[in-house]
């Protein structure tokens, strides 16, 4: 049996109990790498060439502020990419 995708109602408790807001775009972003990890957690290691190893789905928690920073960087990342792209 595989791991199932986060849900929503997921996300929210974590945004309650550790007193952090995300934004929609930082939901949808964690939702799809979500999916990218579950596709590569999916694979059989002899598919991706490779022998099998322990892969660890935990992502730590004890610094929410760290975690929602990355996420605005990526944000910002993204937004400068877009401005490249216009100009």
């Amino acid at each position: 049996m595989g791991v199932g995708p986060i849900s929503y109602l997921e996300i929210e408790a974590y945004q309650r109990l550790a007193l952090v807001r995300m934004s929609a775009w930082e939901v949808g972003l964690l939702r799809r790498l979500d999916d990218a990890v579950r596709v590569v957690l999916a694979a059989p290691a002899s598919r991706q060439g490779r022998q099998p190893e322990k892969i660890t789905t935990d992502i730590p928690t004890t610094r929410p502020a760290a975690l929602k920073s990355l996420f605005r960087g990526i944000a910002a990342e993204r937004a400068a990419d877009a401005l490249k792209v216009q100009g």
